[in-house]
């Protein structure tokens, strides 16, 4: 499996680990097909935003922290989507004191008036 930033229109310039295309053939004759092949490469690989990959051997990561992240006070006002490929950018907390990896599926409980 692959994770990362990109869209789709995107991906085979994006996306392309050392070995993609090769990976992702094997992919769908495996799982398409049904041959019986290995396919190479990390079981899960995984982009970051400086261009460098990392595999990971579970998904969500064997060394992943669940971290409650609490909102600060204010209003945000939804202005559309803006052109270009950062629509909005905002923040919730104070710079992290040491770099950190975020992925995974956001969740929130909000009460809104």
């Amino acid at each position: 499996a692959w994770f990362g930033q990109w869209g789709h229109q995107t991906c085979h310039e994006k996306c392309a680990t050392p070995h993609f295309d090769s990976e992702l053939l094997a992919f769908f004759d495996k799982h398409v097909a049904g041959r019986d092949v290995r396919i190479p490469g990390p079981r899960i690989t995984v982009g970051q935003f400086d261009g460098r990959w990392r595999g990971e051997t579970q998904w969500p990561a064997a060394d992943t922290v669940r971290v409650p992240v609490e909102l600060r006070t204010g209003r945000y006002t939804d202005r559309g989507l803006l052109p270009g490929p950062d629509r909005e950018i905002w923040s919730v907390t104070e710079p992290f004191a040491r770099e950190v990896h975020l992925s995974g599926i956001p969740s929130a409980t909000l009460s809104l008036t």
